[in-house]
């Protein structure tokens, strides 16, 4: 992304149909956004970091049980 214009696209894997995108930042610091996961069943979350477009690692984060979720700032 460049703003709001899209300059690429790659594929950097699936994951299962209970699963969403709950946001993107900088976890690990190294200046890549990574991917938050939010399971929208069990409420685990787990993250890919990211390094370009490729998934350098990823993480087990922790379950976000009700009355908690995840909502967008």
């Amino acid at each position: 992304m460049n703003g709001t214009t899209v300059t690429g696209a790659a594929y950097i894997g699936s994951v299962g149909a209970t699963w969403a995108v709950a946001g993107a930042a900088d976890f690990d610091g190294n200046g890549s956004p990574d991917i938050l996961w939010h399971n929208q069943t069990s409420g685990a979350l787990a993250v890919w970091y990211m390094s370009g477009t490729t998934v350098s690692g990823n993480e087990f984060i922790s379950w976000v049980m009700p009355p908690w979720k995840i909502v967008a700032p």
